[in-house]
């Protein structure tokens, strides 16, 4: 043994711990997807539902892929705006009110974000309207417990920030899905951010 290091203490390698925790709030009135989403940041249906806005160099936070036979649909009212200085395909936006929705028991969205041991924090802006949504993450190394919530809506539109804390134990990814689960109503996507800690 090396004299020198004889008296070191061994060097850690191992990983922090897993983890996957949710809350849910009612959302700000208005959100700055560049001030918050560090890492990256996302907006969907800005003119129409195809539009899919995000950080210029993010890629982080991919398209949604939709659950279900049906279409998604644009929406402009919504009760909080999203404004950007750094996306493409459009550069910025200032309190745009709008996002894309599913309709029908079973519909709705999936995103798949990477994880690794690094601690990131994403928020996602979603609502419902006339059904029970339920939002579901899941670690794909199953190195955590699922964060899963229930959302309740009887016709006036529920409105929600989730944000969701997570870290992995290996090279993994986050999969969220935010799904009508029952009632003849339907499911929205607005925004997401995509940040560090």
């Amino acid at each position: 043994m090396d004299l020198e290091t004889a008296d070191l203490p061994p060097i850690d390698l191992q990983p922090g711990p897993a983890l996957l925790q949710g809350t849910s709030a009612q959302p700000p009135v208005t959100a700055d997807l560049t001030a918050v989403g560090t890492i990256d940041w996302a907006h969907w249906g800005l003119t129409i539902a195809a539009d899919f806005d995000h950080r210029s160099g993010g890629g982080q936070i991919p398209d949604f892929s939709k659950i279900g036979n049906g279409t998604p649909s644009q929406f402009g009212m919504f009760m909080w705006g999203f404004s950007w200085t750094n996306g493409t395909p459009h550069a910025s936006a200032t309190n745009t009110m709008s996002g894309v929705y599913l309709s029908g028991a079973g519909s709705g969205f999936t995103l798949d974000l990477p994880a690794d041991n690094a601690i990131r924090v994403l928020k996602l802006f979603v609502a419902d309207y006339n059904c029970t949504s339920r939002l579901t993450a899941h670690l794909s190394d199953s190195s955590a417990m699922d964060f899963v919530d229930d959302l309740i809506d009887s016709g006036v539109g529920s409105y929600r920030m989730y944000t969701l804390r997570y870290r992995a134990l290996s090279a993994a990814h986050l999969h969220v899905v935010w799904q009508a689960i029952a009632g003849t109503g339907n499911v929205t996507l607005e925004a997401a951010t995509l940040s560090g800690e």
